[in-house]
């Protein structure tokens, strides 16, 4: 995971007691850990009508005008409304 700016960045984040037998899986945790913690970072709400897609599913934005916005997306969440 790759640290992103802001203006909190650089506090340290603690979560005890991280007594872990292998230190892959504190490891493992803690990039899970910044990595949820990220997802709070940039969030956007989409509307459209493509079918199959729903909370986790990943989908690749293309041909908007802003070139740095056309990237893959992971869904967190999504509303269906049938007419």
């Amino acid at each position: 995971a790759m640290p992103r700016p802001h203006t909190a960045g650089d506090y340290p984040l603690y979560d005890y007691p991280g007594t872990y037998v292998q230190s892959e899986d504190g490891e493992h945790y803690a990039r899970t850990r910044i990595e949820a913690l990220q997802t709070l970072h940039e969030q956007v709400e989409l509307a459209g009508n493509a079918r199959g897609l729903g909370s986790g599913h990943l989908f690749s934005l293309t041909g908007f005008s802003r070139q740095d916005q056309n990237r893959e997306y992971l869904i967190v969440g999504a509303r269906y409304h049938i007419d």
